[in-house]
């Protein structure tokens, strides 16, 4: 679930101010005093936004891979998962399937592989319990030749996971 809210200008330049960025695309930041290595500018970026809600208070707190998955009994292949970010609700969220204090998983992917879609069917299977939910860097509008693999492997994964967005656009809703 997102939630973006707007708040004033100064108030969002201050907290930009607080968040180190080191200027890379992938690399070592520290966001809400948490040191991670990020494997790409859009997980910084999407860290970034995370904490912008817990300051809000829209959600509890937010982890960058804290936890694997294991598919048991698969011998080859896709054995283990590390979902990007642990995203705790506070317990006054309630709506869209969320129960009190609920944890969802958050994804982010800039380009989506079948290998990526046979994790996500794998947790669903392995882990029927765990909520995931896809953020990707950009999801064309209009289907075209070029785009047409992209948008059938996100068509695939919607099956997987509770729901999949654009996160560009969310992220450009508050300036990152």
């Amino acid at each position: 679930m997102v939630f973006v809210h707007t708040r004033p200008l100064s108030w969002r330049k201050e907290w930009q101010m607080e968040t180190e960025y080191i200027g890379v695309q992938k690399g070592w930041a520290v966001v809400g005093g948490k040191k991670c290595y990020f494997k790409s500018g859009f997980e910084l970026r999407w860290a970034q936004y995370l904490e912008w809600l817990k300051l809000a208070g829209e959600i509890v707190n937010w982890e960058y891979e804290p936890d694997k998955f294991e598919f048991e009994g698969i011998r080859s292949g896709t054995v283990f998962y590390t979902p990007d970010f642990k995203v705790t609700y506070p317990p006054a969220v309630t709506g869209k399937g969320l129960l009190k204090g609920d944890v969802i998983y958050h994804e982010c992917k800039g380009h989506l592989t079948q290998k990526d879609v046979t994790k996500f069917s794998r947790m669903a299977k392995y882990h029927p319990d765990v909520k995931l939910e896809l953020v990707m860097q950009y999801i064309p509008i209009k289907p075209t030749r070029k785009n047409a693999e992209k948008l059938r492997r996100i068509d695939n994964a919607r099956k997987y996971v509770e729901r999949v967005f654009d996160g560009s656009k969310v992220l450009k809703q508050i300036g990152l």
